[in-house]
């Protein structure tokens, strides 16, 4: 009997560290076909259908739903017939550094004993089973591991200890309102309060879901907010006008009620104008301004993407101009193409995000001069710029005044924190810590 595995491997362009099985579509002695849909998983950006890689008959299931599994695991086996399935080790799909069941948590109340002198052979710390992005934002967050309590399946992951920094009174910022125009979202909410904190902007037709490659590369340095523009992934609030000034009001309104202090802006493309702007607010303190590939720059812009991403429903009609966003097509991968189809399934985003690209690109060509306004700006500013970009023409950068530091991409599009992200990872670190 010859077997193929089910594995789960980086989607979407992303740099996944783990996954959650969300939903198995067949069941063990059920036929597949290869292509056909068998197991659903959810990685940072979103849920994500995996094909049979071969035909034949799902023999076993060795990740069951919900639960969580690095990068490369074995989800399931498929067999060209129903024999006795192979026989799997007996360590689970975790690895066996993980294994070790958790600790229980240190009651904080409690006086610490004075520890006795320890043996260099038994002075080994305990390894709490944690997923990577539980233990990373764990450590930026300063929480011990073994102070989160152990769920009943052994194995810590970034919800759970979520879910304990929102029990803690010291937590770095409250939830935002739901359905509050501008909605944000802090996927890494957890450093101390001390730590910088970087809001971040995506661009037209992104939401966001599309800074996890850069986030993941920042490792915890900073308090990060990213925010989702009127019109734009869960946000479906319409702007209070359909310009970079209403774009911006949104914004700067969520900013200003949640009274976040000093701040740090990156902003990309269309969230790069809206930053500009924002770094202009008088309402606002902010500290620095990281500009990728932004709006305002200068006339040119690919109008033709414009209209056929507003355009497109379809895999086979966007995934044209997805890849035309990036230096290296690969990275639009068919995974890549069906999450950003079934996000614009919703027609009330769907219609804000056309009057938004009509307002603002009309005829194909940028309506907002920003660079006078970027020119009087006093805050430290970086531009980010792809040399291969082909939405936005790279000459713009040299538009940025003589105040900016600018940086050119090699091998790199439009999406350069997709693209190159340790790089602006490096690049932000500098300018925040300046």
């Amino acid at each position: 009997m010859s077997v193929t595995e089910i594995t789960v491997t980086g989607a979407g362009g992303e740099y996944m560290e783990a996954v959650v099985v969300r939903a198995w579509h067949k069941k063990p002695g059920e036929p597949v076909a290869q292509g056909e849909t068998v197991v659903t998983i959810e990685t940072a950006k979103a849920a994500t259908d995996i094909e049979a890689p071969a035909s034949g008959v799902l023999a076993e299931i060795r990740v069951p739903t919900d639960d969580e599994v690095p990068i490369g695991a074995v989800l399931g086996i498929i067999a060209d017939t129903m024999a006795e399935p192979p026989k799997q080790a007996d360590a689970p799909a975790i690895p066996a550094s993980e294994q070790p069941r958790c600790p229980e948590p240190s009651p904080e109340a409690a006086p610490a004993a004075p520890a006795p002198p320890s043996s260099p052979l038994t002075s080994a710390p305990v390894r709490v089973p944690c997923s990577p992005l539980a233990r990373r934002i764990a450590a930026a967050a300063g929480v011990k591991l073994a102070d989160i309590p152990c769920p009943a399946r052994g194995r810590i992951r970034a919800a759970d200890v979520q879910a304990f920094l929102a029990t803690r009174k010291n937590t770095s910022a409250a939830p935002l309102p739901p359905g509050q125009a501008g909605s944000g979202h802090m996927p890494y909410a957890t450093q101390p309060e001390a730590a910088p904190l970087v809001v971040f902007i995506h661009g037209f037709g992104g939401d966001r879901h599309g800074w996890n490659p850069l986030l993941r590369c920042l490792d915890g340095s900073f308090r990060t907010l990213t925010l989702e523009l009127p019109g734009h992934g869960s946000n479906k609030a319409s702007p209070s006008a359909y310009d970079i000034g209403g774009l911006a009001d949104s914004i700067a309104g969520l900013l200003t009620q949640q009274d976040k202090g000093a701040i740090h802006l990156v902003g990309h493309s269309l969230g790069g104008a809206v930053a500009i702007l924002l770094a202009a607010d008088p309402r606002l303190d902010v500290r620095s301004l990281t500009l990728l590939a932004p709006v305002g720059l200068g006339p040119e812009i690919d109008g033709a993407f414009i209209n056929g991403f507003v355009a497109a429903r379809q895999a086979a009609s966007i995934a044209p101009w997805l890849r035309r966003l990036v230096h290296d097509p690969s990275l639009v991968t068919d995974a890549f193409v069906n999450a950003t189809v079934r996000a614009r399934t919703d027609s009330t985003v769907c219609e804000i995000q056309q009057h938004i690209a009509s307002a603002l690109f009309p005829d194909g060509t940028q309506a907002n001069d920003l660079r006078a306004t970027l020119h009087r700006l006093a805050v430290p500013t970086k531009v980010i710029w792809g040399e291969s970009d082909r939405i936005i023409p790279v000459q713009h950068a040299r538009n940025a005044g003589p105040m900016a530091a600018v940086h050119f991409l090699p091998d790199t599009g439009h999406l350069p924190h997709l693209e190159t992200p340790a790089m602006v990872a490096h690049l932000l670190r500098q300018i925040v810590r300046s």
